[in-house]
């Protein structure tokens, strides 16, 4: 049970005034405490989300009415008429693992890595 107030989530526009700064400048030897992590994450990983979703979706492709039926017990059909899927030989890491790296973060998952080394 959650005791106290709830902690509001930051908008995107929020976290990216916030951090800012910081990717401008290059300030990232300083190691970030968890919670910063996560709103880097959740901005950068939003920008990187958005760019791949650019560049793919000229040649994205609908659900064939096979791969939707095995989706229709999960998602609603609106959910389902707006999907869109493109194949790609392999997906960039993001372009943010490099400050990662520089702040001597792990990467969280390799894109480039063969998927068979992922314990799920």
């Amino acid at each position: 049970m959650f005791h106290g107030r709830r902690r509001m989530l930051p908008t995107f526009i929020d976290l990216s005034k916030r951090y800012a700064n910081l990717i401008e400048n290059h300030l990232w030897a300083q190691a970030m405490i968890p919670d910063q992590m996560l709103d880097y994450f959740v901005v950068e990983g939003e920008k990187w989300i958005l760019e791949q979703r650019r560049l793919h979706h000229p040649t994205a492709k609908p659900f064939s009415p096979d791969q939707r039926s095995k989706f229709e017990a999960f998602f609603s059909r609106t959910i389902l008429d707006a999907v869109r899927f493109a194949v790609v030989e392999q997906i960039p890491n993001p372009g943010f693992y490099k400050n990662l790296q520089a702040m001597g973060q792990p990467i969280p998952m390799d894109f480039g890595a063969d998927p068979r080394n992922y314990v799920y």
